[in-house]
């Protein structure tokens, strides 16, 4: 019973892990995330805003007895578009932060 546990969390952390790394929008999240500052708080509400059309439209299009690979699409755009609105808000904060820290000094060794 252990064995049969065990072999389960293994191959759900590693699916974990592999989607982590090579799913679309999670290596976009990480390019967003890498150049950081003004651009990310550009890019990110796109993408979330292109999502949230997406599952949208996904809904509507669809008509009332969705077929079940619709349903799991919805669900997809729908968690990218809060995956990225929270990539948003980071960002903001992030330069906000930045901005608020650096107010006030010209570099290293230089006293205004």
């Amino acid at each position: 019973m252990f064995l049969i546990f065990y072999l389960s969390a293994l191959a759900a952390f590693e699916l974990q892990r592999l989607v982590g790394r090579y799913a679309p929008s999670n290596v976009l999240a990480r390019q967003i995330r890498a150049h950081g500052g003004i651009h990310a708080v550009i890019a990110a509400p796109i993408v979330a805003g292109a999502n949230v059309v997406c599952a949208g439209l996904a809904v509507h299009l669809g008509g009332e007895p969705r077929p079940l690979w619709l349903n799991v699409l919805i669900v997809l755009f729908v968690w990218n578009g809060m995956k990225f609105i929270g990539l948003t808000l980071r960002s903001i904060v992030d330069v906000v932060l930045r901005g608020r820290g650096h107010a006030g000094t010209a570099g290293p060794g230089v006293q205004l």
